[in-house]
């Protein structure tokens, strides 16, 4: 995928909706042992996609959260982390993103 990080291993994607699939990618650290993981919200129309937030140790619990008006982390036992997806700011970030992965898994979220 253009932009993609070379060395990223893509991990789950989370339920979707008409707008956008939000997305988990693993990354490597220097130590072997240690890997982050990145959230993305890719948009299903013009396939560009949005890094949210900055990566995390893949062993903090998080599970990905998506509704009509946020996007963000669900931390269990410690409550939420939420953007506004109407005030995400395009940036360099955004990458295209062809097809739509793992879209016959999925099904939409409000």
């Amino acid at each position: 995928m253009t932009g993609w990080p070379a060395d990223a291993k893509l991990l789950a994607s989370s339920e979707k909706d008409d707008r956008s699939l939000p997305l988990r990618y693993r990354l490597p650290t220097e130590d072997p042992q240690v890997f982050l993981y990145q959230l993305v919200l890719v948009d299903v129309h013009d396939g560009t996609w949005t890094k949210l937030f900055t990566p995390y140790n893949a062993t903090s619990a998080r599970l990905p959260v998506l509704n009509e008006n946020y996007v963000g982390w669900w931390y269990p036992g410690a409550g939420a982390r939420l953007l506004r997806r109407d005030a995400l700011v395009r940036t360099g970030d955004h990458r295209p993103v062809p097809g739509h992965p793992g879209e016959d898994r999925l099904h939409g979220s409000r």
